[in-house]
């Protein structure tokens, strides 16, 4: 009787201490998730989009297996118990089967709901991100187009600054071919002020 006494306080201490690390975890995993942020950037929400891909496909598995274990270890326990004729092992509420159960439900609801947020805030971002893009490419269309036209203004004003000097020289051809005096310098500076008033 001392013997199977040892064994099943074993396999219950065992079994408690199981379940106390993975009730645990899932009590501060389900924390974690619930208050998560999103990240601030596209990039940062990226990041935690990849880190909960790497929780689903390299944590929970294991977390998975360790419940299922917990669970067959006290159905185990309560089996050898009963067979010997003995009461089986009836755990806290915090501490049984059903609770551990809800316990992962719950962890489970709180990352489906990080996830959905996630979502949303990639997808947010991704719209920022085109907006973006898009202003972007206006401003550079907006850049091309002011850039051409003000090498057609230079262009211009170069012409027409040769058009007038033309004008100027050949006004002053006509005067000095109809015999007229050789204009002086203040005749120069006036007649070139009117002009371009003109």
């Amino acid at each position: 009787v001392g013997s199977e006494m040892c064994i099943r306080d074993r396999l219950v201490r065992h079994g408690r201490i199981a379940g106390d690390e993975l009730l645990n975890w899932m009590v501060d995993k389900t924390t974690e998730f619930r208050e998560a942020g999103v990240g601030s950037s596209g990039e940062e929400t990226r990041r935690l989009w990849d880190e909960l891909g790497a929780y689903r496909r390299e944590v929970k598995p294991i977390k998975s297996e360790d419940k299922g274990k917990t669970e067959r270890a006290l159905a185990s326990l309560n089996a050898r118990l009963t067979s010997g004729g003995r009461p089986a092992y009836v755990p806290p509420a915090t501490k049984s089967t059903e609770f551990i159960n809800s316990s992962w439900q719950e962890l489970s609801e709180a990352e489906r709901e990080y996830d959905e947020r996630l979502r949303a805030a990639m997808t947010d971002a991704l719209e920022r991100e085109r907006i973006a893009a898009e202003i972007g490419q206006k401003a550079d269309k907006y850049a091309e187009k002011a850039a051409a036209l003000a090498l057609f203004a230079t262009a211009q004003t170069q012409t027409f600054q040769e058009d007038t000097t033309f004008k100027w020289f050949s006004k002053l051809l006509k005067m000095s071919s109809e015999g007229m005096m050789p204009p002086s310098k203040k005749f120069f500076v006036i007649q070139s002020e009117s002009f371009f008033v003109s």
